[in-house]
């Protein structure tokens, strides 16, 4: 699935992100920092970090080959622009630079909400799709279409499509905001986004 999603995805759309990072992709990246502030920053309970790290290993670190392979939930990982460039295509109704990925039906489908309920790590209600995470104002804030959705990432990056106005974001950080949600400099860039419109 790897070499599929960079031969078919990430090379054919010119995105650096990556679901399993050669060496060279990986001396790339730089590691996280300060997860300890953001733990006690965010006043997270020590049992939910404990289910949410559980089996990752020195999260401020990139990961190794090995660990790649051990822990094949947690391998992507890119920049902004390389996130925000597959969102984009997503919120173009899944083609981009004439180059055609998904239907507008498989988006449509992937990104309805199959569960509304308190997540069990989190302990807070999430609106979760096939694979994605839809606008919520209480935990996954992106704008003020209901329909957007994207993904979050520790500590408040994420990438977001809304393909009602035809926009996505990416934001990257390696040093974590310190909340369970999005955060503050999160929620600035998409109010950004949406009163530039």
């Amino acid at each position: 699935p790897w070499d599929f999603f960079r031969r078919e995805v990430t090379e054919r759309l010119g995105v650096d992100y990556h679901l399993r990072f050669t060496e060279a992709e990986r001396a790339r990246y730089c590691q996280n920092y300060d997860t300890e502030w953001f733990v006690r920053e965010a006043k997270i309970p020590p049992d939910v970090m404990a289910r949410f790290f559980a089996g990752k290993g020195d999260v401020s670190q990139v990961l190794t080959a090995e660990e790649q392979a051990a822990m094949p939930y947690q391998l992507s990982g890119g920049n902004a622009r390389g996130a925000a460039r597959l969102f984009a295509c997503a919120s173009m109704d899944g083609e981009l630079d004439g180059i055609r990925l998904l239907s507008a039906r498989t988006i449509d489908l992937m990104t309805q909400v199959q569960w509304y309920e308190k997540c069990a790590v989190w302990g807070t209600p999430m609106r979760t799709a096939l694979g994605f995470l839809v606008n919520d104002p209480a935990f996954f804030y992106i704008g003020p279409n209901p329909q957007a959705f994207g993904t979050a990432g520790s500590g408040g990056s994420f990438a977001m499509a809304d393909r009602e106005n035809r926009i996505a974001v990416g934001y990257s950080i390696n040093r974590y905001w310190p909340a369970l949600a999005l955060g503050d400099r999160a929620r600035a860039v998409i109010d950004s986004v949406y009163r530039s419109l």
